[in-house]
């Protein structure tokens, strides 16, 4: 079968009102170059037979694993069955911009590996969203903040070494690739499944996929435009990625996975998050960073934020201080620091939305969108009345020279 620029890969498991749209929104992107890949685990392939009768589409295929799956396994199923140069993962409730297309063409003519798009720039929440603080403030609402269109090269070990300084807590390493919310090179996985066995390993395939890319890639790119549109729906936990698709079959796997003695044994997105970067690392053969992992930092969340375990995440912390062969009056004080450090920066992050709900100075709010498809119809919109565009981008740039960028 002949090679096609973009696959777009949908795993799912039993939440057919959310991939549907979410199908229908990739099938949409007028363009021959780009497939859509749905990988479905759900107790019945329902989904499989709407698609047949209601989607008839050449560029959509289709496979169903019945269960058990979990979250982790359907990533890699999903990724086995594409085809294209680049691949784009993304959740049965999130959206593509059309114009990833152009972003895939644009970065295999510049010979570029990543292509790393800031993912909250649009936001769609869908009308059963609930937030703990906001509550229905934000459903069924598309939210897009100020952009820059602003495109560079991304220093990879450095991203690297600034997610194991931050535990592997993707959130905070912002500079990493990504196959999950990202643009990818396909070889460049290929690469990792020789080396490490699989597409994606550990108990969050994001995590796991970001650090793995990022050692493997050659040129990454960062850009400052909408190219990816998470949503969050009913079941999802703003904030946890890959971690708000999690079920039971994910946590029954995860007791066969190899679990760091010095990361807490919790079922915790802090915990699963370090569980998946340390075995990428592990696979990639990076042991010189996994000596570097900041595990103090990992305890001082987990104690902070799942005070219920404080006994699992203390028993975790003195497992660490042995394999460090470091004293407890040394390693103690360090832990308090970060506690403390940790405290202050959530504060200061959630202080402010805590008190009143507001949509970020220069963010454009879109209201009565009941579903992710129209949510990526209204960002076209948006773009379009505002004259954005990536070609745009890539026309602002007299010269690209990722080695020019480098050195600068």
């Amino acid at each position: 079968m002949a090679e096609v620029l973009l696959s777009i890969i949908i795993p799912t498991r039993n939440r057919t009102q959310y991939a549907i749209p979410a199908i229908r929104s990739a099938l949409s992107i007028p363009s021959a170059d780009a497939e859509c890949v749905v990988q479905d685990s759900s107790d019945s392939d329902a989904l499989g037979r709407h698609l047949r009768d209601h989607l008839p589409d050449g560029r959509l295929r289709y496979n169903y694993t019945p269960p058990p799956v979990n979250m982790t396994e359907n990533f890699n199923l999903g990724l086995a069955q594409s085809r294209a140069k680049y691949v784009c993962m993304i959740g049965d409730d999130d959206g593509v911009n059309p114009e990833i297309v152009a972003a895939a063409r644009w970065a295999s003519e510049n010979n570029v590996d990543a292509i790393l798009a800031r993912v909250n720039i649009a936001q769609y929440f869908w009308p059963d969203y609930r937030h703990r603080y906001y509550g229905k403030a934000r459903s069924a609402t598309l939210q897009i903040d100020d952009f820059t269109g602003q495109l560079c090269e991304t220093d990879l070990k450095r991203a690297m070494l600034e997610c194991v300084r931050e535990a592997g807590q993707l959130d905070r390493s912002l500079q990493l690739p990504r196959a999950y919310l990202g643009l990818v090179r396909r070889d460049c996985l290929e690469q990792i499944r020789r080396r490490g066995g699989v597409y994606f390993g550990g108990m969050s395939p994001d995590i796991y996929s970001s650090l793995a890319v990022a050692d493997v890639a050659k040129r990454c790119c960062r850009v400052d435009y909408p190219l990816v549109v998470p949503g969050y729906s009913g079941g999802s936990v703003s904030g946890q990625h890959a971690m708000r698709r999690a079920t039971r079959d994910d946590l029954v796997a995860s007791r066969n996975l190899a679990w760091p003695a010095n990361v807490p044994p919790l079922q915790v997105p802090e915990a699963i998050w370090a569980q998946a970067a340390c075995a990428a690392l592990s696979a990639m053969g990076r042991t010189d960073l996994l000596d570097q992992f900041n595990f103090r930092r990992l305890h001082a969340m987990c104690l902070v934020t799942h005070r219920a375990h404080i006994r699992e995440t203390l028993g975790s912390f003195q497992r660490a201080c042995r394999l460090a062969q470091s004293s407890y009056a040394r390693e103690v004080p360090l832990l308090l620091v970060e506690v403390l450090r940790f405290i202050s920066q959530q504060t200061l992050r959630y202080l402010p939305k805590i008190l009143k709900y507001s949509p970020r100075v220069g963010a454009t709010v879109i209201t009565g969108l009941q579903d992710v498809a129209q949510a990526v119809e209204a960002l076209r919109g948006h773009l379009s009345q505002n004259g954005r565009s990536f070609l745009a981008v890539c026309n602002g740039l007299k010269e690209f020279s990722l080695q020019k960028v480098a050195r600068r």
